[in-house]
């Protein structure tokens, strides 16, 4: 008992933090719609879904759906979201159960195949807009002003990817779990992220109006590399 109360004040408390970290988000709007949006609300909802297991982490997340529309609304309310945003908890909190199954060799080769596969993406794009008259070309040339934006972000979250990788073999110089609990988190935040992003960028395209028309890689490319 004591410890379902401790799970639901952390719960609550991080939850409040989520939703504070909420009023900071930055959108990018596509065809005038504020189609991503960057936050750093994700940590402390995967926190949840860590320690306390898939439903607190589905009603966290929730939670902070609801509660960041009504403090800071970037547009109109697509119930399927909100339920995306659950299973998003939910997912998080049951990949971490499955994730410590993993081997340590199976997490380091499916962290760099992302890597490599996000290098290629924004390699692609670049490659793209060379060649404005091609399928692909046309294509890319949608974004705009904002086309830098897209390769720049696949390409950076390589890096950074590369980056983080680099510091947790430093500071488990000594011993393998600091590297191997790093690469279980960013699995446990990479699934639910990818999942999530194409079946919003789905809801997105359904639900408002002037997205219907766009291709479906126009919405989600830029939820993808955020």
């Amino acid at each position: 008992m004591r410890n379902r109360i401790w799970a639901v004040v952390l719960t609550a408390l991080l939850t409040a933090i989520a939703v504070a970290v909420y009023l900071l988000n930055v959108t990018i709007p596509i065809a005038g719609v504020p189609v991503v949006r960057i936050s750093f609300s994700a940590p402390f909802i995967r926190l949840v879904a860590v320690l306390f297991g898939p439903v607190f982490g589905g009603i966290s997340s929730g939670l902070l759906d609801l509660l960041g529309m009504m403090v800071k609304s970037t547009g109109p309310w697509i119930p399927p979201i909100t339920l995306t945003a659950i299973l998003n908890g939910v997912i998080a909190g049951l990949v971490w159960k499955g994730v410590k199954k993993f081997s340590f060799k199976g997490l380091i080769l499916s962290y760099l195949a992302v890597i490599v596969f996000f290098i290629f993406i924004g390699a692609g794009i670049w490659t793209a807009s060379l060649y404005p008259h091609s399928t692909m070309g046309e294509l890319v040339e949608l974004f705009g002003s904002k086309l830098p934006l897209l390769y720049y972000g696949f390409l950076f979250a390589a890096l950074l990817g590369l980056l983080l990788l680099l510091i947790a073999r430093l500071v488990g110089k000594h011993t393998a779990m600091p590297m191997e609990l790093y690469l279980r988190c960013a699995v446990t935040v990479a699934i639910p992220g990818v999942l999530v992003s194409i079946a919003n960028s789905y809801f997105l395209k359904l639900y408002i109006s002037t997205l219907a028309s766009k291709g479906f890689l126009i919405i989600m490319l830029p939820r993808l590399a955020e």
